[in-house]
């Protein structure tokens, strides 16, 4: 099959002449089209302030949080001991390596010692 191309220019609504437009690239696509009211602009800048002020708490909370499913392993580095991993899964907490394979060996009690 045929690669499709698109044209280099797509007119989607044409500006009436004498009417100011503005330009807006986004990587090798640009719009050209009407520019906006002051109206238009003021209410455009009161919503994005608006949305700014609602995503902003959660932008500087620290951390992520996992939801925890059965049957699911959680690993995470051991503070406590070099080289190793803590494996929970369902409520067990297991120490041991993870393999080049990326599997989870566990350390048996006797090794700990």
């Amino acid at each position: 099959m045929p690669k499709r191309t698109l044209p280099d220019t797509v007119i989607i609504h044409a500006v009436p002449p004498g009417q100011s437009t503005r330009t807006v690239r986004f990587g090798s696509v640009t719009v050209t089209g009407p520019a906006p009211t002051p109206e238009e602009w003021a209410r455009s800048v009161r919503e994005s302030t608006e949305a700014w002020a609602r995503l902003a708490p959660h932008l500087v909370t620290p951390g992520v949080r996992i939801k925890r499913i059965p049957g699911v392993p959680l690993y995470y580095a051991n503070k406590d001991r070099s080289g190793t991993t803590i494996r929970e899964l369902d409520g067990r907490k297991e120490i041991g390596t993870l393999l080049e394979d990326g599997t989870f060996r566990p350390i048996d009690a006797s090794e700990d010692q």
